[in-house]
Protein backbone atom coordinates (compact mmCIF):
# COMPACT_ATOMS: atom_id res chain seq x y z
CA UNK A 1 0.00 0.00 0.00
CA UNK A 2 3.10 2.24 0.92
CA UNK A 3 4.44 2.06 -2.40
CA UNK A 4 1.17 2.77 -3.97
CA UNK A 5 0.61 5.60 -2.42
CA UNK A 6 4.42 6.86 -3.37
CA UNK A 7 3.74 5.88 -6.78
CA UNK A 8 0.65 8.06 -6.94
CA UNK A 9 2.29 10.72 -4.88
CA UNK A 10 4.92 10.89 -8.03
CA UNK A 11 2.96 10.52 -10.47
CA UNK A 12 0.44 13.74 -9.15
CA UNK A 13 4.02 15.39 -8.40
CA UNK A 14 5.11 14.99 -11.99
CA UNK A 15 2.20 16.00 -13.40
CA UNK A 16 1.94 19.41 -11.03
CA UNK A 17 5.66 20.20 -12.70
CA UNK A 18 4.54 19.68 -15.78
CA UNK A 19 1.64 22.05 -15.56
CA UNK A 20 3.37 24.53 -13.78
CA UNK A 21 6.15 24.58 -16.16
CA UNK A 22 3.55 24.98 -19.31
CA UNK A 23 2.18 28.01 -17.74
CA UNK A 24 5.60 29.20 -17.18
CA UNK A 25 6.04 29.03 -21.00
CA UNK A 26 2.89 30.00 -21.84
CA UNK A 27 3.13 33.62 -19.43
CA UNK A 28 6.98 33.71 -19.63
CA UNK A 29 6.39 36.95 -21.39
CA UNK A 30 4.39 38.59 -18.37
CA UNK A 31 6.56 37.19 -15.13
CA UNK A 32 8.95 39.97 -15.24
CA UNK A 33 6.27 42.45 -14.06
CA UNK A 34 4.65 40.31 -12.43
CA UNK A 35 7.43 39.54 -10.16
CA UNK A 36 8.84 43.09 -10.05
CA UNK A 37 5.00 44.26 -8.97
CA UNK A 38 4.65 41.57 -6.26
CA UNK A 39 8.18 42.98 -4.95
CA UNK A 40 6.87 46.33 -4.70
CA UNK A 41 3.01 45.12 -3.14
CA UNK A 42 5.37 43.18 -0.54
CA UNK A 43 7.23 46.31 0.45
CA UNK A 44 4.40 48.85 0.87
CA UNK A 45 2.51 46.27 3.03
CA UNK A 46 6.12 45.28 5.24
CA UNK A 47 8.12 48.68 5.27
CA UNK A 48 8.51 50.64 8.12
CA UNK A 49 10.99 53.84 8.80
CA UNK A 50 13.88 54.37 7.17
CA UNK A 51 16.11 53.39 10.01
CA UNK A 52 14.62 49.98 11.04
CA UNK A 53 17.30 47.59 11.40
CA UNK A 54 14.82 45.04 9.46
CA UNK A 55 14.73 47.45 6.59
CA UNK A 56 18.64 47.40 7.10
CA UNK A 57 19.14 43.85 6.81
CA UNK A 58 16.14 42.70 4.92
CA UNK A 59 17.54 45.39 1.83
CA UNK A 60 20.69 44.23 2.23
CA UNK A 61 19.77 40.98 1.66
CA UNK A 62 18.13 41.54 -1.30
CA UNK A 63 20.64 43.45 -2.68
CA UNK A 64 22.93 40.35 -2.04
CA UNK A 65 20.62 38.42 -4.59
CA UNK A 66 20.71 40.85 -6.92
CA UNK A 67 24.78 40.98 -7.25
CA UNK A 68 24.78 37.32 -6.74
CA UNK A 69 22.53 36.41 -9.82
CA UNK A 70 24.43 39.00 -11.99
CA UNK A 71 27.52 37.52 -10.87
CA UNK A 72 26.39 34.28 -12.34
CA UNK A 73 25.75 36.05 -15.63
CA UNK A 74 28.61 37.72 -16.27
CA UNK A 75 30.79 34.32 -14.98
CA UNK A 76 28.34 32.26 -17.26
CA UNK A 77 27.98 29.69 -14.49
CA UNK A 78 24.74 27.47 -15.26
CA UNK A 79 23.19 24.83 -12.94
CA UNK A 80 20.17 23.44 -15.17
CA UNK A 81 22.17 19.91 -15.11
CA UNK A 82 23.15 20.39 -11.49
CA UNK A 83 22.37 16.89 -9.62
CA UNK A 84 21.36 19.44 -6.46
CA UNK A 85 17.58 19.77 -6.71
CA UNK A 86 18.26 23.56 -5.47
CA UNK A 87 20.84 24.45 -7.80
CA UNK A 88 18.50 23.34 -10.99
CA UNK A 89 15.59 25.31 -9.51
CA UNK A 90 17.63 28.58 -9.22
CA UNK A 91 18.65 28.49 -12.40
CA UNK A 92 15.71 27.54 -14.15
CA UNK A 93 13.93 30.58 -12.38
CA UNK A 94 16.67 32.94 -11.46
CA UNK A 95 15.55 35.70 -13.76
CA UNK A 96 12.07 35.89 -11.97
CA UNK A 97 13.68 35.66 -8.46
CA UNK A 98 15.96 38.71 -10.09
CA UNK A 99 12.83 40.71 -10.80
CA UNK A 100 10.94 40.11 -7.61
CA UNK A 101 14.08 41.01 -5.49
CA UNK A 102 14.10 44.08 -8.17
CA UNK A 103 10.92 45.03 -7.52
CA UNK A 104 10.95 44.85 -3.72
CA UNK A 105 14.21 47.23 -3.66
CA UNK A 106 13.12 49.85 -5.82
CA UNK A 107 9.71 49.72 -4.49
CA UNK A 108 11.46 50.28 -1.01
CA UNK A 109 13.79 53.21 -2.35
CA UNK A 110 10.31 54.47 -3.96
CA UNK A 111 8.77 55.29 -0.84
CA UNK A 112 11.93 56.32 0.64
CA UNK A 113 11.93 59.04 -1.94
CA UNK A 114 8.13 59.51 -1.75
CA UNK A 115 8.74 60.18 2.44
CA UNK A 116 11.83 62.38 2.15
CA UNK A 117 10.57 65.03 0.01
CA UNK A 118 8.38 66.64 -1.91
CA UNK A 119 5.51 65.47 -4.64
CA UNK A 120 7.26 67.06 -7.14
CA UNK A 121 10.92 65.61 -5.91
CA UNK A 122 9.69 61.70 -5.44
CA UNK A 123 7.35 62.07 -8.80
CA UNK A 124 10.62 61.97 -11.05
CA UNK A 125 12.12 58.96 -9.11
CA UNK A 126 8.55 57.32 -9.04
CA UNK A 127 8.66 58.10 -13.23
CA UNK A 128 11.95 56.49 -13.20
CA UNK A 129 10.79 53.11 -11.65
CA UNK A 130 8.12 52.69 -13.67
CA UNK A 131 9.72 53.48 -16.72
CA UNK A 132 12.55 50.54 -15.66
CA UNK A 133 9.21 48.40 -15.65
CA UNK A 134 8.37 49.20 -19.24
CA UNK A 135 11.92 49.01 -20.63
CA UNK A 136 11.94 45.84 -19.24
CA UNK A 137 9.16 44.60 -21.20
CA UNK A 138 10.42 46.20 -24.08
CA UNK A 139 12.09 43.74 -26.58
CA UNK A 140 15.09 45.84 -27.35
CA UNK A 141 16.07 45.72 -23.54
CA UNK A 142 15.03 41.97 -23.37
CA UNK A 143 17.46 41.52 -26.20
CA UNK A 144 20.52 42.82 -23.77
CA UNK A 145 18.96 41.46 -20.49
CA UNK A 146 22.23 41.77 -18.52
CA UNK A 147 22.99 45.25 -19.52
CA UNK A 148 19.36 46.18 -18.18
CA UNK A 149 19.68 43.53 -15.16
CA UNK A 150 23.46 45.14 -14.23
CA UNK A 151 21.74 48.42 -14.38
CA UNK A 152 19.21 47.66 -11.70
CA UNK A 153 21.90 46.19 -9.92
CA UNK A 154 23.98 49.21 -9.85
CA UNK A 155 20.87 51.84 -9.41
CA UNK A 156 19.77 49.61 -6.39
CA UNK A 157 23.69 49.02 -5.07
CA UNK A 158 23.64 53.40 -5.09
CA UNK A 159 20.60 53.89 -3.57
CA UNK A 160 21.09 51.33 -0.68
CA UNK A 161 24.87 53.57 -0.05
CA UNK A 162 22.42 56.94 0.08
CA UNK A 163 20.22 55.04 2.14
CA UNK A 164 22.71 53.59 4.65
CA UNK A 165 26.18 55.70 4.73
CA UNK A 166 24.23 58.81 6.08
CA UNK A 167 22.07 56.79 9.02
CA UNK A 168 26.02 55.16 9.96
CA UNK A 169 27.51 58.71 9.65
CA UNK A 170 24.50 60.41 11.62
CA UNK A 171 24.52 63.49 8.89
CA UNK A 172 23.59 64.38 4.95
CA UNK A 173 25.25 66.97 2.97
CA UNK A 174 27.36 67.08 -0.63
CA UNK A 175 29.82 65.21 0.56
CA UNK A 176 28.25 62.46 1.91
CA UNK A 177 26.32 61.43 -1.62
CA UNK A 178 29.68 62.00 -3.29
CA UNK A 179 31.06 59.32 -0.88
CA UNK A 180 28.43 57.26 -2.00
CA UNK A 181 29.12 57.60 -5.34
CA UNK A 182 32.55 57.18 -5.54
CA UNK A 183 32.29 53.79 -3.65
CA UNK A 184 29.64 52.48 -5.95
CA UNK A 185 32.58 53.03 -8.77
CA UNK A 186 35.03 51.25 -7.13
CA UNK A 187 33.07 48.49 -6.60
CA UNK A 188 32.14 48.59 -10.23
CA UNK A 189 35.79 49.25 -11.38
CA UNK A 190 36.75 46.62 -9.26
CA UNK A 191 34.13 44.23 -10.79
CA UNK A 192 35.35 44.94 -14.03
CA UNK A 193 38.78 44.37 -13.57
CA UNK A 194 38.18 41.00 -11.68
CA UNK A 195 35.95 39.89 -14.51
CA UNK A 196 38.37 41.29 -17.51
CA UNK A 197 41.52 39.39 -15.53
CA UNK A 198 38.90 35.91 -15.84
CA UNK A 199 37.48 36.43 -19.32
CA UNK A 200 40.35 38.67 -21.06
CA UNK A 201 37.14 39.99 -23.01
CA UNK A 202 37.52 43.77 -22.21
CA UNK A 203 35.63 45.31 -24.98
CA UNK A 204 32.47 43.54 -23.91
CA UNK A 205 33.00 43.76 -20.36
CA UNK A 206 33.20 47.85 -21.30
CA UNK A 207 30.03 48.09 -22.79
CA UNK A 208 27.93 44.87 -20.46
CA UNK A 209 28.73 46.31 -17.53
CA UNK A 210 31.28 49.28 -16.80
CA UNK A 211 29.49 51.79 -19.31
CA UNK A 212 25.93 50.86 -17.88
CA UNK A 213 27.44 51.57 -14.23
CA UNK A 214 28.95 55.04 -15.35
CA UNK A 215 25.41 55.76 -16.78
CA UNK A 216 23.43 54.97 -13.38
CA UNK A 217 26.06 57.02 -11.35
CA UNK A 218 26.00 59.80 -14.02
CA UNK A 219 22.25 59.65 -13.74
CA UNK A 220 22.43 60.36 -9.60
CA UNK A 221 24.87 63.15 -10.22
CA UNK A 222 22.86 65.22 -12.48
CA UNK A 223 19.61 64.77 -10.91
CA UNK A 224 21.55 65.91 -7.31
CA UNK A 225 23.33 68.42 -9.35
CA UNK A 226 19.59 69.96 -10.11
CA UNK A 227 18.83 70.02 -6.21
CA UNK A 228 16.09 67.14 -7.22
CA UNK A 229 17.54 64.22 -5.16
CA UNK A 230 15.51 63.58 -2.27
CA UNK A 231 17.85 64.05 0.85
CA UNK A 232 17.38 60.60 2.33
CA UNK A 233 17.34 59.93 5.14
CA UNK A 234 15.45 62.95 6.34
CA UNK A 235 11.80 63.12 5.51
CA UNK A 236 8.66 65.78 6.53
CA UNK A 237 6.26 64.03 9.01
CA UNK A 238 4.64 67.48 9.39
CA UNK A 239 3.72 71.30 8.42
CA UNK A 240 1.45 74.01 9.03
CA UNK A 241 0.74 77.56 8.89
CA UNK A 242 -0.75 78.99 12.37
CA UNK A 243 -0.92 82.59 13.90
CA UNK A 244 1.29 81.65 16.73
CA UNK A 245 3.49 78.41 19.03
CA UNK A 246 4.32 78.39 22.17
CA UNK A 247 6.57 75.90 23.82
CA UNK A 248 5.28 74.80 27.17
CA UNK A 249 6.35 72.01 29.32
CA UNK A 250 8.10 70.22 26.61
CA UNK A 251 4.71 70.56 24.46
CA UNK A 252 4.11 72.81 21.29
CA UNK A 253 0.79 74.78 21.10
CA UNK A 254 -0.18 75.59 17.83
CA UNK A 255 -2.87 78.80 17.39
CA UNK A 256 -5.30 78.61 14.25
CA UNK A 257 -8.38 80.46 13.04
CA UNK A 258 -8.75 77.60 10.05
CA UNK A 259 -12.61 76.40 10.40
CA UNK A 260 -13.09 72.93 10.87
CA UNK A 261 -14.59 72.38 7.71
CA UNK A 262 -11.68 73.16 5.74
CA UNK A 263 -10.13 69.86 7.05
CA UNK A 264 -7.72 69.59 4.07
CA UNK A 265 -5.78 72.46 5.14
CA UNK A 266 -2.57 72.48 7.63
CA UNK A 267 -3.54 75.44 9.85
CA UNK A 268 -4.02 78.76 8.40
CA UNK A 269 -2.84 78.35 4.98
CA UNK A 270 -5.60 81.35 4.08
CA UNK A 271 -3.89 83.39 6.90
CA UNK A 272 -6.62 86.80 7.22
CA UNK A 273 -3.87 89.10 9.04
CA UNK A 274 -4.13 91.69 11.13
CA UNK A 275 -1.09 94.38 11.38
CA UNK A 276 0.21 93.14 14.13
CA UNK A 277 0.13 89.77 13.75
CA UNK A 278 3.23 86.99 12.85
CA UNK A 279 2.86 84.02 10.41
CA UNK A 280 4.19 80.89 12.62
CA UNK A 281 5.65 77.86 10.42
CA UNK A 282 5.55 74.52 12.49
CA UNK A 283 7.33 70.98 11.40
CA UNK A 284 7.73 67.98 12.40
CA UNK A 285 10.88 66.69 10.42
CA UNK A 286 12.34 62.68 10.70
CA UNK A 287 15.85 61.78 11.62
CA UNK A 288 17.25 58.78 12.19
CA UNK A 289 18.27 58.11 15.96
CA UNK A 290 21.95 59.30 15.83
CA UNK A 291 21.23 62.27 13.62
CA UNK A 292 22.26 65.95 14.10
CA UNK A 293 21.69 68.16 11.13
CA UNK A 294 20.64 71.78 10.63
CA UNK A 295 17.88 72.56 7.94
CA UNK A 296 17.16 75.64 6.25
CA UNK A 297 13.06 77.17 6.92
CA UNK A 298 13.16 78.78 3.53
CA UNK A 299 9.82 81.72 2.81
CA UNK A 300 9.44 82.46 -0.78
CA UNK A 301 7.03 84.95 -2.21
CA UNK A 302 4.96 84.16 -5.17
CA UNK A 303 5.79 87.18 -7.82
CA UNK A 304 5.57 88.10 -11.63
CA UNK A 305 8.42 86.75 -11.92
CA UNK A 306 7.99 83.91 -10.12
CA UNK A 307 8.70 82.42 -6.31
CA UNK A 308 11.78 84.82 -4.99
CA UNK A 309 13.58 84.19 -2.14
CA UNK A 310 12.73 86.28 1.16
CA UNK A 311 14.46 84.64 4.07
CA UNK A 312 16.17 81.57 5.05
CA UNK A 313 15.50 80.55 8.87
CA UNK A 314 18.22 77.55 10.13
CA UNK A 315 16.70 75.24 12.47
CA UNK A 316 18.95 72.50 13.87
CA UNK A 317 17.63 69.31 14.46
CA UNK A 318 18.13 66.12 16.10
CA UNK A 319 16.95 62.33 15.29
CA UNK A 320 15.49 59.60 17.35
CA UNK A 321 11.59 61.21 18.06
CA UNK A 322 9.34 59.15 15.47
CA UNK A 323 6.96 61.66 15.61
CA UNK A 324 9.93 63.84 13.93
CA UNK A 325 11.93 66.82 15.71
CA UNK A 326 9.64 69.58 16.20
CA UNK A 327 10.57 73.57 15.22
CA UNK A 328 9.08 75.92 14.35
CA UNK A 329 10.09 79.58 12.61
CA UNK A 330 8.22 83.08 12.15
CA UNK A 331 7.73 85.91 9.74
CA UNK A 332 6.91 89.49 11.15
CA UNK A 333 7.55 91.17 7.34
CA UNK A 334 5.29 90.22 4.72
CA UNK A 335 3.11 91.39 2.19
CA UNK A 336 -0.05 89.90 0.78
CA UNK A 337 -0.40 87.37 -2.00
CA UNK A 338 0.58 84.09 -1.91
CA UNK A 339 3.94 82.54 -0.06
CA UNK A 340 5.49 79.23 -0.19
CA UNK A 341 8.07 77.68 2.46
CA UNK A 342 10.20 74.53 1.63
CA UNK A 343 12.16 73.09 4.42
CA UNK A 344 15.43 72.12 2.98
CA UNK A 345 19.23 71.01 3.75
CA UNK A 346 22.19 73.43 4.00
CA UNK A 347 22.83 71.94 0.50
CA UNK A 348 19.55 73.05 -0.68
CA UNK A 349 17.66 69.89 -1.29
CA UNK A 350 14.20 69.76 -0.08
CA UNK A 351 12.30 68.13 2.14
CA UNK A 352 8.81 69.16 1.92
CA UNK A 353 7.04 71.91 1.26
CA UNK A 354 3.95 73.83 2.22
CA UNK A 355 1.88 76.54 0.24
CA UNK A 356 -0.51 79.90 1.93
CA UNK A 357 -1.77 82.64 0.87
CA UNK A 358 -1.67 85.93 2.76
CA UNK A 359 -4.74 88.52 3.30
CA UNK A 360 -5.95 91.65 5.34
CA UNK A 361 -8.52 90.74 8.07
CA UNK A 362 -11.82 92.81 6.97
CA UNK A 363 -13.53 91.37 10.33
CA UNK A 364 -13.82 93.76 12.91
CA UNK A 365 -15.11 90.83 15.24
CA UNK A 366 -13.40 89.15 17.66
CA UNK A 367 -10.68 86.72 16.57
CA UNK A 368 -11.11 82.82 18.53
CA UNK A 369 -8.56 80.63 18.04
CA UNK A 370 -8.30 77.05 18.22
CA UNK A 371 -5.33 75.81 20.39
CA UNK A 372 -3.57 72.45 20.01
CA UNK A 373 -1.35 70.15 21.35
CA UNK A 374 1.91 69.21 18.62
Amino acid sequence: HMENIKLILDKYSAEAKENFKELHEKYERFLPATFFSLGFVFDIITLGEVDDTSNLLMLGFYLCMLIFIVTIDYLEVCWLKSEQKLKRLFSEYKIDIFHFVAGALLSAFTLFYFKSSSLANSFIFLTLMISLLFLNESSIFQKQGIILRTSITMLCFTSYLIYIVPIAMGKTGPEIFYLCVLLAFIASAIAFFVLTKRNQQKEQNLKQLFIPHAVVLGLFMILYGFKVFPPLPLSLKYIGVFHDVKKQDGNYITKELNPSWKFWNNGDQNFEANPADKIFVFTRIFAPGNFAEKVYIHWLKETEDGLKSSDRIPLNITGGRSEGFRGYAFKQNYTEGDWQVKIETSDGLEIGRISFSVEKNKSIEKREFKEQYR
